[in-house]
């Protein structure tokens, strides 16, 4: 018992997918409880390198610099949102991607900062790591980080001489000791040490073949971060490259497919694991707590949940027998997010609830048994708000289809999406009524594939009965 949240063991047992029409484009993902227990992990780039080539070679980039994190892991697999990460990388990571997908992907960051971090993973194949280091005098800090780490009494260090922890021949190394010394030292010697920041990322820009045409950058125009790649770059010329990345992950590469599929099952797991555990008397704050643990108990991290008409956390309100609320369920693994969302009796809802529910399931119904590569996001809501139409149903739905992925809504600002196999979407099926006995959604994660499109989470009710 969670304060009056009783949390109460299993999914349903009969939990019933919406049945697809026979010849149906549109699959069903199942979700049996011992298919979350296989996570997946992925070391390395995320993107698919043959995509950004298309994409770059017509936006006139020969290749792409990055420093925000998001890219950054992106675009290299390596994660500097990590707590510790951030603390032992101390300044500015870029992440070097050269157009041809034959060189590999650069990471420029300070020795120690990969040392201490980033060298315990193997690097993968096609990662190159340039890095620098400004050197110390004895007893003084490493400079490139802001750690303090690097303990007072170390010895001196030239610059751009490879950071490692001084062994003091005390007892043998462990394994992680040895390895990650070695692979420090294994990419020194493939790609230097150099003294300054600037000088790891014009190396790596020279190596890739960056260091002419056009290079894209996530960087704001005249900031001392768009100044820095500039001068390291030069002659290259800079623009933009966000709507190149954008559009970049608008498809997924296998293994984000991999992160996402679990995403979306662990997600609605997580959501319907909370939502069975409602009683009247319980409140929104239990809720969403019980769903952050649900979600953490399936290696992943509550980002949000929005109950009832409540996305602010701090307002607390009480369920009631015969209240309908909804629910939308956003949590990530590994970066990368579910979003579900349904519709939760308490008990036996009043009767024009049942025909608002009814419509959206409708809607979203003929909504998917037509998604395919070739059809617009303005398709998808003319499918919907038609279906309504022809179904009798009057219900106001703002049906908003939007691309899911390493962000919440990863391709804002492209615009009237076109379909392509490997997208993954989902399609929100809000009701924007009151006065109907409570509130309603329905949406779920969905693949598009070569010939329909393949539902990711288990769809199971459109509505939970508790």
């Amino acid at each position: 018992m969670i304060g009056s949240l009783a949390l109460i063991g299993g999914l349903p047992a009969a939990a019933r997918a919406l049945e697809a029409p026979a010849g149906s484009a549109a699959r069903v993902g199942a979700n049996p409880l011992s298919e979350l227990r296989e996570k997946p992990h992925v070391v390395g780039p995320l993107v698919d390198r043959e995509r950004a080539a298309e994409i770059m070679a017509r936006e006139g980039l020969s290749g792409l610099v990055v420093s925000d994190p998001i890219n950054l892991y992106y675009l290299t697999g390596l994660d500097v949102t990590h707590f510790m990460r951030s603390l032992t990388l101390g300044v500015t990571t870029y992440g070097v991607v050269p157009r041809d997908p034959g060189q590999p992907v650069g990471l420029v960051m300070n020795s120690f900062g990969y040392y201490y971090s980033y060298s315990n993973l193997q690097p993968p194949r096609g990662v190159a790591v340039f890095q620098f280091s400004p050197g110390r005098k004895a007893d003084e800090k490493d400079a490139s980080n802001t750690t303090g780490l690097v303990a007072t009494g170390s010895a001196a260090l030239a610059p751009g001489e490879a950071v490692i922890l001084r062994d003091r021949h005390q007892a043998p190394l462990d394994r992680m000791e040895q390895e990650r010394a070695e692979r420090v030292r294994s990419q020194a010697r493939a790609h230097g040490v150099e003294a300054s920041i600037g000088g790891a990322l014009s190396r790596a820009c020279r190596e890739l073949g960056l260091g002419r045409g056009q290079i894209g950058v996530d960087a704001v125009s005249g900031s001392p971060d768009w100044a820095a790649v500039a001068a390291a770059a030069e002659p290259a010329v800079l623009v933009g490259g966000a709507s190149a990345i954008a559009r970049m992950r608008l498809v997924k590469s296998a293994p984000e497919v991999a992160l996402m599929r679990y995403a979306a099952r662990a997600n609605a797991a997580a959501a319907h694991r909370a939502c069975e555990a409602v009683r009247a008397g319980a409140t929104t704050s239990e809720l969403r707590a019980t769903f952050f643990s649900e979600a953490a108990r399936r290696g992943g991290v509550g980002a949000w949940i929005t109950v009832d008409r409540l996305s602010v956390d701090s307002h607390v309100e009480r369920f009631r027998d015969g209240q309908a609320f909804m629910i939308d369920a956003v949590s990530t693994y590994d970066g990368y997010h579910g979003d579900y969302g349904r519709t939760v009796f308490v008990g036996e809802p009043l009767k024009p609830m049942r025909r608002h529910t009814a419509a959206i399931e409708h809607a979203w119904r003929e909504v998917r048994e037509q998604l395919r590569p070739g059809l617009r996001f303005s398709d998808i809501q003319r499918i919907g708000q038609q279906a309504l139409d022809k179904g009798g149903y009057d219900t106001a739905v703002r049906i908003t289809p939007h691309s899911v992925g390493i962000l919440h809504t990863d391709a804002l600002g492209i615009g009237d999406i076109v379909l392509e196999p490997g997208m993954i979407i989902s399609v929100d099926f809000p009701v924007l009524e009151t006065g109907i006995g409570g509130s309603a959604h329905l949406e779920d994660l969905t693949l598009i594939t070569q010939g329909g499109c393949e539902i990711l989470n288990d769809v199971g009710d459109p509505t939970i009965t508790v």
